[in-house]
């Protein structure tokens, strides 16, 4: 294919316009070239009208191109006229913002909502995108254009209303991410009260995203690493996704299986039985699932004192059979927008990766709990106590820990694996209230992590291993 200078004020024109060749053959007949050829250069008198055409040509389509720019965080498409306006982001990320900041409120009720079928993403609009129904149904990227690089496409939910008003909204999702490809996930919430949405916010990414403003602020909310908070109540949300592939090779391309979002609100007192959520005791539950014990402590020291959350995951993982090295699984959901390892939509997202699936959980009971350990699922527990609330604890406090709880004993307390504390975070027992004190009453939030049910992986088994009560 020709190359010059004069094609490569072409091709820059083209980008500007998308890529629409539409423009491309206009740029190349004014400049009374054949598209084929548009290396021959112009004679000196040809320079001075096609400039002028050109001018005219940009004047009439930069207007709706740039307006294209502009609206990169516009709300959904039946949102009202009027949106809430993004706040100034600092300089630099203030360290408050790190931490579990989540507790239960009184009147509290957490919903969720999981987009995992084919007819869920049917519901949404596509840009270079297309669903596969077969198992797993999954959204894949499907830019066709030959000549596109990198590839990408995006696809948006429809709008889905809540169940309830919400101040809290924690996204995640599954997908499977090639080497050179990227997603971005990006969320948008509706004011209750005024019925204004917010700005599409960045809520996190994957791989090698496309590079990207990421909006995390706006006059009613704060994205705090991994959830949303809000000033005043929203009442509906909606996800925009995007997809992106600098591989060489059409096949390989990113795809999405699971997207969900955790979402909690204080309800009136008359509507709070409306909205409880039975809970029974399941049977089963008397058991201690024999998951490999990791420790922090085993972590270069730079990374020990922050790696709770990668260290139980990577316990989790080597239940399920995939036992690879702890550092490696640290850096592999290492947050390096928010320079932390404890974002959480990344630690199930990590787990999808290697084939199996995750999700977000709020636990508020341990019947809840129970029922997952009879199913033979550890579960991960976000913690968070002060000195002296949690005396059975291997750490006197933590403003945001991880452990993983492996099983319970007969009188209902929890056999865990804390990896704070090598030698006595190893089989430990946890006292109940204590526990659901530091759990259940404050973010309540759980990974859960299984083997796909499509597959037969089964846990890893090893001797059983005598247990320990903490500071005995």
């Amino acid at each position: 294919m020709p190359s010059g200078p004069s094609r490569n004020r072409l091709t820059k024109f083209k980008r500007a316009f998308g890529g629409d060749n539409r423009y491309y053959a206009a740029a190349a007949w004014i400049w009374r070239t054949p598209v084929s050829n548009v290396d021959e250069p112009l004679r000196p008198k040809q320079r001075i009208v096609p400039w002028i055409v050109l001018s005219a040509l940009i004047g009439l389509v930069a207007a709706p191109a740039m307006s294209v720019v502009n609206v990169t965080h516009s709300p959904p498409s039946d949102s009202p006229t009027t949106m809430a306006t993004p706040a100034t982001a600092p300089a630099t990320r203030p360290l408050s913002r790190r931490g579990n900041f989540l507790t239960y409120l009184p009147g509290m009720v957490d919903r969720s909502k999981v987009l995992d079928t084919p007819q869920a993403f049917d519901a949404g609009t596509f840009e270079n995108c297309r669903v596969i129904s077969s198992a797993p149904p999954r959204i894949v990227l499907a830019d066709t254009n030959e000549r596109s690089f990198p590839r990408e496409g995006q696809w948006t939910t429809p709008v889905m209303q809540a169940d309830i008003p919400f101040t809290e909204f924690i996204p995640y999702w599954n997908a499977d991410v090639p080497p050179d490809c990227g997603i971005s996930v990006e969320a948008s919430v509706r004011d209750h009260a005024t019925g204004k949405w917010s700005p599409w916010l960045f809520v996190g990414d994957w791989g090698r995203p496309l590079p990207a403003e990421h909006l995390e602020h706006f006059d009613g909310g704060d994205l705090r690493v991994d959830n949303l908070q809000l000033t005043h109540p929203a009442d509906a949300f909606a996800f925009r996704v995007h997809f992106n592939s600098y591989a060489l090779e059409p096949k390989i391309i990113p795809d999405l299986r699971r997207l969900g979002v955790l979402y909690s609100g204080v309800v009136p007192p008359n509507e709070q039985q409306k909205w409880k959520v039975a809970s029974t005791e399941p049977t089963g539950w008397v058991r201690d699932l024999p998951v490999p014990y990791r420790a922090q402590g085993d972590l270069p020291r730079s990374l020990s004192s922050q790696c709770c959350s990668p260290t139980s995951v990577s316990m989790v993982l080597a239940y399920w059979g995939i036992d690879r090295p702890l550092a490696e699984n640290a850096m592999g959901i290492y947050d390096s927008e928010h320079q932390l390892f404890g974002n959480w939509n990344r630690a199930v997202q990590y787990p999808a990766s290697l084939g199996l699936d995750a999700w977000l959980k709020r636990f508020r009971n341990w019947n809840d709990v129970k029922a997952e350990i009879a199913s033979g699922t550890p579960v991960i527990a976000s913690i968070k106590f002060n000195a002296g609330e949690f005396p059975s604890e291997v750490l006197k406090s933590s403003k945001g820990h991880l452990i993983v709880v492996r099983g319970f004993t007969a009188a209902g307390d929890a056999i865990c694996n804390d990896p704070g504390r090598r030698g006595i975070g190893k089989d430990v027992i946890y006292k109940a209230d204590e526990l659901g004190h530091a759990w259940f009453d404050k973010s309540g939030v759980g990974y859960v992590i299984r083997a796909p049910a499509a597959t037969k992986v089964e846990p890893t088994s090893q001797p059983a291993k005598p247990l320990l009560t903490a500071g005995k």
